[in-house]
C-alpha cells in the first residue's frame, strides 16, 4: 500500500564523520538521480558502533520531521555478516539500514509497523561493496521510495530479530529509577525521564542536583538539571562536561528523588 504521503526527504544518520569520502559518496547516489530530493544530515558523528546512540537520534527525530521522510541509518558493526538490511515503515515514514537494533527507539512506543528484508537484489547494481551497505544498497532502496515506488514492491515481507528494549523510569519509594540515553558533544547527560517531573537527581554519589532553568544561571563548578529541548531531563554544567566530571556512560542509573520544595 502507497501511503501517498511520501516526501522527498533523505535524511541521514552515521558513525562515519566527515574527515573520509564515505558521506560524499552516499550523495552522490541521490544527486546522480538528478530529482528535487533534498539531503538531510542529521549527525554523522555518532560514536563508532554506538547503536544505542544512533537509535536515540532515530527516535528523536523521527517525531521533528514530516511524515514521509526517509531515513537511512549507517552505524553498522556487522556489514558484511549474516544480518538482516531492512525497510520499515512507521507512521507513515520510512527508516533503511541494518537491523541490529538502531530502530529500536522508533518502533518502541509502535504497535503497528511494517518490515520489508532488503537484499543486492533490490539496489539495482551487480555488484555491493561487502563493506559500504549505506552507498550500494541502503541509499538506492531510499531512492526507490523517494522517487514514488510502492514500498510493497521492495525487498520481502520479513520480521526484525535484532531490537532492544526501550526502557521506561521504574517508580521506587520516594522517586523514579531512570537513564541515561544519551550523550551530546557539550557533555549533556540526556535521560530517559521527562521534563514533567521535579524533584532531586541522585547520580554516581551526588544525592545534591537540582534543577536549573537554563546553562548561565550556575556557576561552573556546578552540576544541574533542566528541561533538555528533546522533553527529557538533561544533567549538565555550565561550560563544562557533566558526563565528564561524573563519569557517565549511557546505560547508567539515574534516580529522581522527589523534592517537595520544587
Amino acid at each position: 500500500m502507497n501511503s501517498g504521503m511520501t516526501s522527498k526527504i533523505i535524511a541521514f544518520i552515521t558513525d562515519f564523520g566527515l574527515k573520509d569520502s564515505y558521506v560524499s559518496e552516499m550523495h552522490a547516489v541521490v544527486l546522480s538521480k538528478r530529482s528535487a530530493i533534498r539531503i538531510l544530515d542529521i549527525s554523522h558523528e555518532v560514536p563508532s558502533g554506538d547503536i544505542k546512540a544512533a537509535a536515540y537520534l532515530t527516535g528523536r527525530m523521527s517525531k521533528t520531521l514530516p511524515e514521509g521522510t526517509i531515513f537511512v541509518v549507517v552505524v553498522d558493526p556487522g556489514v558484511g555478516t549474516d544480518r538482516q538490511a531492512v525497510l520499515l515503515r512507521v507512521n507513515h515514514s520510512f527508516f533503511i539500514g541494518p537491523d541490529n537494533g538502531v530502530f529500536s527507539t522508533v518502533i518502541g512506543s509502535e504497535d503497528m509497523y511494517d518490515v520489508r528484508i532488503i537484499d543486492r537484489n533490490d539496489c539495482g547494481i551487480k555488484e555491493e561493496s561487502a563493506t559500504f551497505h549505506g552507498r550500494d544498497l541502503f541509499v538506492p532502496v531510499a531512492l526507490r521510495i523517494a522517487l514514488g515506488e510502492d514500498f510493497g514492491t521492495i525487498g520481502k515481507p520479513g520480521r526484525l530479530k535484532d531490537t532492544f528494549p526501550t526502557n521506561q523510569p521504574q517508580k521506587i519509594a520516594g522517586g523514579l529509577i531512570g537513564e541515561v540515553v544519551y550523550i551530546d558533544r557539550f557533555g549533556n547527560v540526556i535521560t530517559n525521564l521527562p521534563v514533567s517531573l521535579h524533584g532531586i537527581i541522585e547520580v554516581q554519589g551526588r544525592k545534591d542536583i537540582r534543577f536549573c532553568h537554563s546553562y548561565g544561571e550556575q556557576p561552573s563548578d556546578e552540576y544541574f538539571y533542566l528541561h533538555g529541548s528533546g522533553g527529557f531531563i538533561e544533567i549538565s554544567m555550565n561550560m563544562r562536561s557533566a558526563a565528564d566530571g561524573l563519569r557517565l556512560k549511557v546505560g547508567d542509573q539515574v534516580k529522581l528523588k522527589t523534592d517537595p520544595i520544587i
